[in-house]
């Protein structure tokens, strides 16, 4: 900071002053378009993300917590970023035997006939058939 005070301190006594209040605004709209840009290009990396979690917050307000989650993927990865499920699944439990699972998270829409977020855009909750056969009288949350 003090560098670029001392070139400012330098270029104004060295500058007629029309000169100076040009490079003054140059740098200032120089300073506008590479904020707005910076904007524009973290938005458009940030718009896949919304999208995840959005349909995260459908299948953990369906969900709530204490339930056991098959995911149909990778766990590291499926989320589009290293462990973002243990984020967004919270307080519920992972499982890597689907006969074990309430829930299936699925990024395939068809997984099973037992959807329950069919408005959501790429991440789907399942109700898990092998558990429902298992245990019919089994209660879910509204």
């Amino acid at each position: 900071f003090v560098f670029f005070l001392l070139i400012f301190q330098y270029l104004r006594a060295k500058l007629n002053s029309k000169l100076f209040g040009s490079i003054v605004i140059g740098s200032w709209f120089l300073l506008m378009i590479s904020i707005i840009l910076m904007n524009q290009t973290k938005e458009a990396y940030s718009k896949p993300a919304n999208v995840i979690t959005a349909d995260f917050q459908v299948i953990t307000d369906r969900i709530g917590i204490n339930n056991s989650i098959y995911i149909d993927g990778d766990y590291a990865t499926f989320a589009n970023a290293t462990h973002a499920l243990g984020f967004y699944l919270s307080g519920n439990f992972i499982v890597s035997n689907l006969n074990q699972a309430d829930y299936v998270i699925s990024r395939r829409k068809q997984f099973n006939p037992c959807l329950l977020t069919p408005h959501n855009s790429v991440m789907f909750l399942f109700d898990n058939p092998c558990q429902d056969v298992r245990n019919t009288n089994r209660k879910r949350p509204q």
